[in-house]
């Protein structure tokens, strides 16, 4: 127990970071650097649900490389694509590629060091029919979905899908999804969605004036059905993005410029496939754009947008609420704002940005020396900012030993509510990693969410019940003291000092030149609590007192687990 403690709390620790710093425990001082000239550009820019990160990029129009980071950003992978190509992390963080390939698209599924997976289609590769290159990647539980562009005359958008074995889709297939003889159309975004598929197509026309954005809705039988159609009052339709949302539905971001001036119009499409016509977002508004734009989703809930500045390097991250409403910039340090930006994504775990950079730039459009950022977000929950104890929720949360309060979105920690015994047995479950049981302790938690937590807590002897001397009843539903929680922190952290009861640290406690009799039963406890330095009384600034009867919150229970994961 205590070497999984450690390895946990080594891996973590760093100071807390104001938002849009340099995180530099990533990487190399924040920095995981592919050191790749990219004469192509980048293609796609994805990050996993652990924080792994995958970079596509071409140096020609007949190759094309997938750099992996890993979620730490020390160890880098190159994976070698036929052609210029995208990747997506599939549910289990299996990484899978689609890249031209002598004029087909090749969809390959990778192992962990990046060679072909042979359970994948025709020893790790699928070959779609017809001639077409893809422009985006999709993987979820069900299986694989690309679009892409051209695949006879006249050209067209095209949406596939393979199933998890890289089968073609019999159903589905590869279906052509708008064509027009004076256009070019590519499916440049695809997204899985509740009952099938958001399709974004970018039309290029003859006229530059005459481009659209189209986005579809395709069931499971590849049958598309128009969602809404976008055609700029003047000028020219720059770039295109799409994000799907943790709700599910997906917001498309529209980069128009006319006369040095560029215009970001978003739409939000809901997951039945429909335009949310709630959804307002007044066009967002920027000079000297050198850039596309790009789109991420911070755990809180806010929309980044981001983009290229000019006309010297450099890019600004904008943020929009879920409704469209305007938020404000997310500000940059130095001397990441002052590079180009050629991917944006988050860390779900902690709400940091992963940005891919021109970590040396110069005067021309394709990056030269490519890195992966990290930047610290503006916080994990949006209950919390302010709180004495954000810092410690934060850390909490990139632990994965807190999952917020209000599932499945999990974007409040609710800081003042009291933790249960219930919750208290998860939290310390999780830190230490407790070996799941087969006994069960007690008789009033079945059916309790943390019933299984609260066994691996008693199988390793930090709980004895809530009933002495019978312990039959755990009470998870009952608030946790100040006092129980240093009990159950002091049991499950044996091996750090133990402290002889023989003075108090607290008025409130126990004091033997005062008080009479035995200490009370958590007094030993509460000091080890006291003089490791995981609590600092209830008082500030005096804390002469612990307030052992006052129930603890769930921002305190942060600092304590912290504190304690710290202690020597």
């Amino acid at each position: 127990m205590l070497a999984v403690l450690a390895v946990v709390a080594a891996s973590v620790f760093a100071s807390s970071a104001a938002p849009g710093s340099v995180d530099v425990a990533y990487g190399d001082q924040g920095f995981a650097r592919l050191s790749v000239n990219s004469n192509v550009g980048v293609s796609s820019f994805t990050v996993s649900q652990d924080g792994a990160a995958v970079v596509t990029y071409a140096a020609d129009p007949e190759s094309g490389t997938a750099g992996v980071a890993s979620p730490d950003g020390a160890q880098l992978i190159h994976v070698g694509l036929p052609g210029p190509g995208v990747a997506d992390f599939g549910p289990g963080g299996e990484l899978v590629t689609a890249s031209a390939a002598m004029e087909q698209t090749a969809v390959r599924r990778h192992l962990p060091d990046g060679s072909l997976d042979p359970t994948f289609g025709s020893g790790g590769e699928t070959l779609l029919p017809g001639n077409g290159f893809p422009a985006d990647v999709a993987v979820d539980a069900t299986g694989v979905v690309v679009g892409g562009g051209t695949l006879g005359s006249p050209a067209a958008a095209w949406v596939a899908k393979l199933d998890q074995d890289g089968d073609l889709d019999p159903d589905f297939g590869v279906a052509a999804i708008f064509s027009d003889p004076t256009a070019l159309a590519i499916a440049t975004d695809v997204h899985a969605v509740d009952d099938g598929y958001i399709a974004v197509v970018l039309v290029r026309d003859t006229l530059p004036e005459d481009d659209s954005v189209i986005v579809y809705h395709l069931d499971q039988s590849g049958a598309a059905e128009l969602v809404s159609a976008f055609e700029p009052a003047s000028g020219e339709v720059f770039a295109v993005a799409s994000h799907e949302l943790i709700d599910g539905s997906v917001v498309v971001a529209i980069q128009t410029t006319a006369d040095d001036r560029d215009t970001f119009h978003l739409q939000r499409v809901l997951g039945d496939g429909t335009l949310d016509e709630t959804f307002d977002s007044p066009p967002l508004t920027a000079d000297e754009v050198g850039g596309p734009v790009h789109l991420a989703q911070l755990p809180t809930g806010p929309i980044v947008v981001g983009y290229n500045t000019g006309p010297e390097p450099g890019f600004q991250l904008r943020m929009v609420g879920v409704d469209g409403s305007a938020l404000g910039e997310l500000e940059v340090s130095a001397p990441v704002a002052s590079m180009w930006m050629y991917g944006l994504g988050v860390v779900p775990t902690d709400g940091a940005l992963l940005v891919v950079v021109d970590e040396s730039p110069i005067s021309s459009a394709e990056p030269d020396d490519l890195s992966i950022v990290k930047i610290t977000g503006p916080g994990r929950f949006v209950d919390d900012d302010g709180n004495v104890h954000e810092s410690d929720i934060d850390l909490l949360a990139e632990l994965e030993i807190t999952r917020g309060c209000d599932p499945p979105t999990n974007i409040h920690f609710c800081p003042n509510e009291s933790v249960t015994r219930g919750q208290m047995a998860a939290l310390i479950g999780r830190a230490l990693g407790l070996p799941a049981t087969t006994e069960d302790a007690f008789g009033d938690d079945a059916g309790s969410v943390f019933e299984a937590d609260i066994n691996r807590l008693a199988a390793a002897g930090i709980t004895r019940g809530c009933d002495p001397p019978a312990n039959s009843r755990f009470c998870p539903d009952d608030p946790v003291t100040r006092a129980e929680m240093a009990a159950f922190l002091h049991r499950a952290l044996p091996g750090l000092p133990v402290i002889h009861p023989e003075a108090g640290s607290f008025s409130d406690v126990w004091d033997p030149a005062v008080d009479t009799g035995t200490p009370p039963v958590f007094f030993g406890d509460i000091e080890w609590l006291a003089q490791t330095g995981v609590t600092r009384g209830c008082n500030p600034p005096a804390n002469t007192m612990f307030c052992p009867d006052d129930p603890v919150t769930r921002a305190q229970m942060a600092s304590f687990l912290i504190r304690a994961l710290q202690a020597p």
